[in-house]
């Protein structure tokens, strides 16, 4: 048996365990698809004791560190002065590139197979086939190519662990000035992809993170809340430096300013002003007092995590308190949740215990937490009208809708009609809703546009902003009646749009949003 922390916990394993079966003997947070580290105390480098497998790559953008992989150590030891002083190679959507040099010394020959590389892995490319044209590529996503790459690990070195944000930002006329080991003396951190948690051995005082936990500050109620709708449980990085990371999914939302302050290593921040207001941050370092942030909380436990993330990762959150939000679950289902976390409930409207949530009072986590109590207002499930919201591919369109009809902190939001034509739903919000001025260009249609979908005009025509549903497919207008290269799609009703066709102007519906799988 051997000694390991998981999360702070201590406890006592087989050897051949895995980092998963660790997690899983003591139920530990944790999501497949996030960012989970393993620190080994004292100096050691896991699996490793003896060779050097972190080194530090500086560049005029900054530094980064990578791990080298067990199979081409010893080809990394002999060669990576030989990268010193190259200069930037290629782009491309998928990689950056320095080189070239000659490795035709090396014994290493070329493949002409597709290989399979993940976001952030280090890797050689041999030219024309040629170990003679080497380049070091880093991936920054996950895609497959033909870079000739030798059968040896398919040519992947090893992976980017820490400084991610550096090589986003490399560009031609950079080059690396300097490789050298990490000597970074009490602890070695491993990072691991989601396959490999189930693959990894445990070793002796090793420390497992899954998770980052965060206090939150009851005097910040309105950025508190942000930080709780935006992130979830599952904080997306969105960008990094040596300073920070960022999550900008609702840039732009109005913010005040509540305890704005000094901004220690762990402290979590909203902007709130700004052209990144409502980006919230978490610090890697200190940093100095500014009036645009408010401090909303901090990390303490997990900080690791942060600072060994980089763009594209998720981290597993959470928080205390935790969200106090009902609307989207049933009566019955808000009777049972809050009567477990001790809070009153008092029910209005539909009070059946089938009837949906769709307002609460107060609407923020600290204002329910202080009062203790929470009022619900709940409708027959039949005025609900579910939707899926398309945000990857029209953003800035979806988070005007979101905020026009009030869902950027609540699953369900609701909208007014202003014109029923039999052809389209034309709607509209409340008069003194913020929202983004001119909505740009984004998925326009190419072919027919069926029922249920739902769109916004953008900035092509005048009424940009404006919301619709399409009542009746057409190959010619979109949902607000504008031509396709006007409208921009954003979602779909799920189910039947009965209901809909019957509405007239004034009527409100009501919408839920569901996350497609």
């Amino acid at each position: 048996m051997i000694k390991i922390e998981v999360n702070g916990e201590k406890l006592e394993v087989y050897e051949k365990s895995t980092i998963l079966d660790a997690i899983n003997i003591i139920k530990a947070p944790y999501a497949k698809d996030c960012k989970i580290i393993a620190i080994k105390r004292g100096g050691e480098s896991i699996s490793e004791p003896h060779l050097p497998r972190d080194f530090f790559i500086e560049t005029p953008k900054g530094k980064f560190s990578i791990r080298v992989e067990d199979s081409l150590l010893p080809f990394w030891l002999k060669h990576y002065q030989d990268f010193q002083g190259v200069e930037f190679g290629w782009i491309t959507k998928k990689a950056v590139t320095f080189g070239s040099i000659d490795l035709s010394h090396s014994g290493l020959k070329a493949t002409k197979e597709k290989i399979k590389y993940h976001c952030w892995d280090v890797f050689l490319s041999f030219g024309g086939f040629d170990p003679a044209f080497s380049y070091i590529c880093f991936s920054w996503v996950d895609h497959e190519g033909v870079y000739g790459a030798p059968k040896e690990n398919w040519g992947i070195i090893g992976r980017v662990i820490s400084g991610g944000h550096v090589i986003l930002e490399l560009e031609r006329g950079d080059s690396i000035l300097r490789i050298y080991p990490s000597t970074i003396e009490g602890r070695k951190v491993l990072v691991l992809r989601p396959e490999e948690i189930g693959e990894k051995t445990v070793e002796d005082n090793i420390q497992i993170l899954t998770y980052v936990k965060a206090t939150l500050d009851e005097r910040t109620s309105n950025c508190a809340e942000h930080f709780l709708a935006t992130v979830g449980d599952f904080f997306k990085v969105s960008h990094a430096s040596s300073m920070f990371i960022c999550n900008e999914k609702f840039v732009g939302i109005p913010l005040p300013k509540e305890n704005t302050g000094y901004r220690p290593k762990g402290a979590i921040t909203v902007r709130n002003t700004g052209t990144k207001v409502g980006a919230i941050y978490i610090y890697r370092n200190d940093a100095p007092f500014t009036s645009s942030h408010s401090v909303v909380g901090s990390v303490v436990h997990g900080v690791e995590l942060v600072e060994h993330a980089n763009p594209g990762d998720k981290i597993l959150v959470k928080t205390t308190p935790e969200r106090l939000m009902v609307v989207g679950m049933s009566q019955g289902q808000a009777a049972n949740y809050l009567s477990q976390r001790r809070i009153r409930h008092i029910r209005v409207g539909d009070e059946n215990d089938q009837a949906i949530i769709i307002e609460q009072r107060p609407k923020l986590t600290m204002e329910v937490k202080g009062q203790g109590s929470v009022v619900t207002l709940g409708v027959n499930p039949k005025f609900i009208n579910h939707i899926n919201m398309h945000d990857e591919e029209s953003p800035r369109s979806v988070l005007h809708f979101r905020m026009v009809a009030d869902m950027i902190y609540s699953p369900i939001g609701k909208l007014h009609v202003f014109e029923n034509t039999g052809e389209a739903l034309i709607l509209s919000g409340p008069g003194n809703i913020k929202t983004i001025k001119s909505v740009s260009v984004e998925t326009t249609p190419s072919n027919t546009v069926e029922e249920g979908t739902i769109g916004v005009t953008n900035s092509r025509k005048k009424l940009s902003g404006l919301i619709g549903i399409r009542l009746k497919a057409s190959k010619t207008y979109g949902p607000t009646g504008e031509p396709f290269e006007a409208t921009n799609i954003i979602g779909r009703i799920i189910g039947d749009l009965d209901l809909l066709k019957n509405k007239n102007a004034g009527d409100t519906i009501y919408f839920m949003e569901e996350k497609c799988e």
